[in-house]
């Protein structure tokens, strides 16, 4: 082979392409060196927008949107947690003594960065007390059954009852007859506390309501966590293959692909279910492409609502 340049004799230059989100055809391209990023160049392409659109969750204004740089949202954060300021007076003292530029967007985003903080600080907080209290109960308590503790990562824990577990095999197994068979829902959580609730849900075909004739929806295992990664979702699921794998004939290494499973279209959710159950099927939740639908006729087709409806 012929001798190849050493490293220190060879140029690396990057590029990086981009659009306007309101404009397509305003196209920009930066160059830079790899061993010079502080120096750049910046081209554009097209005419630049005269104004800007407002921001897309916008429902009551037509101002236009305009993101607030980096370091003002760290000066929010900072003064709510070391100088303990009030959001009245941080956006006071911004206001007065920042340029422009460096100034909040209005006194609500104040307020909505403070609130986050704070929310942020007390799931750290209370995460370690929380987590002493379930490994001290988890030989005690019939409805914790692992908990996963991780070098750098928050915890995860993962709950069911021997009771949720033999419901779901009744109305998911593969030799159960098909018009008795339930999907397995599952949808991550908000707002219910300081972490995410995953929760898997299914019919049981057992029972049926007085007042609407359905199947009523019963709960099944749930994870509690603080963060949403692949990695932390493929615990969650492979710990209930475990758990249904006696009744589900190892679906997985069969080729049996009866069991079924819903979700909405999260990314790290569905890469880690479809890697513990390979073979079994998966479905998406109607609920959430309607509104994917909806928002896309609304945002970017910009459709009546009399249309959107039609659609």
């Amino acid at each position: 082979m012929s001798t190849q340049p050493k490293d220190e004799h060879v140029v690396v230059i990057r590029q990086r392409y981009t659009h306007h989100t309101s404009k397509k055809d305003f196209k920009k391209r930066v160059t830079w060196l790899q061993n010079k990023p502080s120096v750049a160049l910046y081209e554009y392409l097209g005419d630049a927008p005269t104004h800007l659109p407002a921001h897309g969750n916008a429902k009551k204004t037509t101002v236009e949107y305009v993101r607030t740089k980096p370091e003002v949202l760290e000066k929010i954060k900072q003064a709510v947690v070391a100088e303990r300021r009030k959001p009245r007076d941080i956006y006071a003292r911004m206001t007065a003594h920042e340029t422009s530029v460096l100034q909040p967007r209005d006194s609500k985003q104040v307020r909505n960065v403070a609130q986050q903080t704070k929310a942020e600080k007390e799931k750290t907080g209370n995460a370690v007390d929380e987590l002493q209290h379930m490994v001290g109960s988890i030989h005690e308590h019939a409805y914790i059954q692992e908990i996963c503790v991780r070098s750098g990562r928050p915890p995860a824990i993962i709950c069911y009852t021997k009771d949720q577990i033999s419901d779901m095999k009744r109305f998911t197994a593969t030799s159960t007859p098909a018009q008795l068979r339930s999907i397995v829902g599952v949808d991550r959580t908000f707002n219910l506390g300081p972490c995410y609730v995953t929760v898997t849900v299914f019919k049981n075909k057992a029972v049926i309501r007085k007042q609407t004739g359905e199947h009523p929806i019963f709960i099944g295992p749930t994870l509690f966590h603080f963060d949403a990664k692949q990695d932390t979702y493929r615990r969650f699921f492979d710990t209930l293959r475990e758990a249904l794998a006696s009744d589900l004939t190892c679906a997985e290494l069969s080729g049996d692909s009866g069991v079924v499973f819903g979700s909405d279209e999260e990314r790290a959710l569905v890469n880690a279910f479809q890697a513990a159950f390979p073979t079994a099927r998966h479905v998406f939740c109607t609920r959430h492409l309607d509104e994917n639908v909806r928002r896309y006729l609304t945002d970017t087709a910009g459709l009546p609502v009399s249309e959107r409806n039609k659609v």
